[in-house]
């Protein structure tokens, strides 16, 4: 599976192909965090939410295997679904910047809402790397990831702080969900669907509703768009290909079960 390469292989680079693997896991744009989404549409911008007009993901590696964990939030929450964006120009345009450890990005908004000239959802007004021991309290610029990969590789940290055992020292990625409708180029964006393996039933069983709405929605298949399951202990090919099948009349309950 081309994911399990991209994980296997990822370095600090700027292009997105070759840092690994872009995981964005439904965490309430970092402001609703308990609770499961609703599976029609989570990737859409949230309105109800002052930090709606950005998504946080992460890229991830054999080197940093680590996603977004909400540890305060109950069993179901902790360890949700999420969708992996490819590694497309469609995803790319959509990147506004980056930074080594989670800073706690919820912070930052602009008024009005949404990416402009002046302002970019979650980033903040300091650069790091301005001037070029600068790396505390900052964001790195989009053309700078592979700076931001490095600095991670040296002092990856967590929201919880450095790393430590129970420690999730992931990084975060921000990209606009709200000047830029993903709708369109949907196919082009979401290369798959992954569930975590520590995550619970209902989790798993969200990931397979969402998935199975995501190929309706844009008409793809199981192969172009997979559905996984993400082991970050793995050593090797921690994506696991997941089937299901699902039943029910048009618009109607559906009914799905594993095979």
């Amino acid at each position: 599976m081309r994911i399990n390469a991209r994980w296997l292989n990822g370095k600090p680079s700027n292009d997105l192909a070759e840092g690994g693997v872009v995981m964005w896991v439904f965490d309430g744009d970092g402001k609703y965090l308990d609770g499961l989404p609703e599976p029609d549409a989570p990737w859409a911008p949230n309105l109800g939410s002052p930090t709606g007009d950005r998504h946080s993901a992460s890229m991830v590696s054999k080197r940093h295997p680590y996603l977004f964990a909400c540890f305060a939030c109950s069993p179901d929450s902790q360890f949700k679904p999420g969708l992996i964006l490819a590694p497309s120009p469609e995803t790319r345009s959509r990147l506004m910047c980056s930074v080594h450890n989670d800073l706690g990005t919820i912070r930052y908004k602009c008024d009005p809402m949404g990416r402009s000239d002046s302002c970019s959802p979650g980033c903040g007004n300091v650069r790091c790397g301005n001037p070029p021991q600068r790396t505390w309290m900052c964001t790195w610029s989009l053309e700078d990831l592979q700076r931001m990969m490095e600095l991670h590789d040296a002092i990856g940290m967590g929201y919880t702080g450095p790393f430590e055992e129970g420690m999730w020292p992931y990084n975060e990625l921000l990209f606009d969900s709200w000047t830029q409708n993903w709708e369109p180029d949907l196919a082009q964006l979401v290369e798959g669907v992954f569930v975590q393996k520590i995550g619970t039933q209902a989790s798993k069983d969200l990931g397979r509703l969402v998935h199975y709405k995501l190929l309706q929605r844009i008409g793809a298949s199981v192969e172009d768009h997979p559905l996984v399951e993400y082991d970050d202990s793995a050593e090797v090919d921690p994506f696991s290909l997941l089937s299901y099948r699902c039943t029910g009349p048009p618009g109607g309950s559906l009914s799905c079960e594993w095979l």
